[in-house]
């Protein structure tokens, strides 16, 4: 089954994948939602961020 980082990263290198995985296992442990491909309000994109229970 596919995991939501497995989409998000489909058509990256496997390095980047394997970063995505890790990052999102690191915001986990933290309590925090990951989620990825974020534009930001200045037209940019992170590639990864995180929301706490809090919407913070």
């Amino acid at each position: 089954m596919a995991t939501l980082i497995d989409s998000c990263f489909a058509d990256a290198p496997p390095i980047a994948a394997e970063v995505a995985r890790g990052v999102t296992r690191l915001f986990c442990r933290s309590d925090l939602f990951a989620i990825c491909e974020v534009p930001l309000p200045n037209g940019r994109r992170a590639d990864m961020m995180a929301i706490d229970a809090k919407g913070c």
